[in-house]
């Protein structure tokens, strides 16, 4: 085996942070959607680098002598399989009850189909848990899991809001709601002030402007 594969491949993790005005990333490797930006870290001793736990650089890229997309699909299969994704009701969410992970569920318990659980959680149970709505199959399943599309609502980097789309969401409001959710958080963990929408039968993220979030306020989402 090679350097790559015997001393760093199992240390590679994801995390997911605002893209704006990060300037001084365009050296690091990295995947944009949106106004996000999905980068690489290296958990453990950089020898090389005589450095803990750094972001992963295109200069190390090129010193293991690997591309990019091998990269973060390795990175991807260590985060499944060592920090799993987490889909709870805000209420699990909040008490820490892992066990109630609606994505290992083959059907949901009776009382998380009331009308009036509104919002659900996407993390996992080790921090920066937001990076999950960075995966398609990750949306994807929670989309099918709760059966509709889904709104994403970015809280900070350790996780993400989720509210099934439905009649009467007054897009507005939860615009302003995720803004002031997130003056709470300090600065490394902002994420963004955006709504995003996730459609399950094209498989696609998109931030929902603002200007169609007002003209859909309390209005029927189709």
């Amino acid at each position: 085996m090679n350097g790559y594969e015997e001393k760093i491949k199992d240390r590679l993790f994801l995390e997911v942070c605002n893209a704006a005005g990060r300037e001084e990333w365009d050296g690091l490797a990295h995947q944009q959607k949106e106004n996000l930006m999905l980068v690489c870290r290296l958990s453990g001793y950089d020898e090389k680098f005589q450095r803990d736990c750094g972001l992963v650089t295109r200069e190390q890229m090129e010193h293991w002598g690997i591309e990019e997309e091998v990269l973060f699909q390795d990175a991807w299969a260590n985060m499944f399989a060592k920090r799993p994704p987490l889909l709870m009701d805000f209420e699990d969410a909040y008490g820490h009850h892992y066990d109630q992970n609606i994505l290992s569920m083959e059907k949901k318990p009776e009382r998380i189909w009331r009308t009036d659980a509104d919002f659900y959680v996407l993390t996992n149970n080790m921090d920066h848990g937001a990076v999950y709505m960075m995966d398609e199959a990750t949306l994807q399943k929670s989309a099918e899991k709760l059966d509709g599309n889904l709104i994403v609502l970015p809280a900070s980097i350790h996780d993400v809001y989720l509210m099934v789309e439905r009649e009467g969401l007054d897009m507005e409001r939860l615009r302003n709601g995720v803004y002031g959710a997130n003056r709470a958080f300090p600065e490394a963990d902002y994420l963004s002030d955006e709504i995003y929408r996730y459609d399950r039968d094209t498989h696609r993220l998109s931030v929902i402007p603002a200007s169609v979030q007002e003209e859909q306020a309390g209005m029927v989402l189709s």
